[in-house]
């Protein structure tokens, strides 16, 4: 993934590594992706715009957002014979705030099977 900090604009732009209020294309690869949020953190982006790749622009504040997001989901995702539409409605409900479920459903037929 690509990130790109523009100090001089104070922009940092993170791709599609953060959804900010909008469900995540999600993948299998939770942990690396956290862990990738997790470096930006770290590294002290000394930024205070964050340019979602989905999603309204951030504060700092919603790359933490993400993560929490980032692992809410990969417990529902690990569900035991739960179908993906099942899956996908657990998502939602257990973050009613975020938007656009075909995003959500779009990442779970690639990362789960049937």
């Amino acid at each position: 993934m690509l990130v790109v900090e523009g100090p001089r604009a104070g922009a940092l732009i993170v791709q599609d590594l953060f959804y900010n209020r909008v469900h995540a294309v999600v993948s299998r690869q939770i942990d690396n992706w956290v862990a990738a949020l997790e470096g930006i953190i770290a590294g002290g982006a000394a930024t205070p715009l964050i340019l979602a790749g989905h999603g309204e622009p951030a504060s700092p504040a919603g790359l933490s957002d993400a993560i929490a997001y980032l692992r809410g989901v990969q417990p529902l995702m690990a569900a035991p014979g739960a179908d993906r539409q099942r899956i996908a409605a657990d998502i939602e409900a257990a973050f009613p705030t975020r938007r656009l479920r075909p995003l959500l459903e779009l990442g779970l037929s690639r990362a789960l099977p049937g």
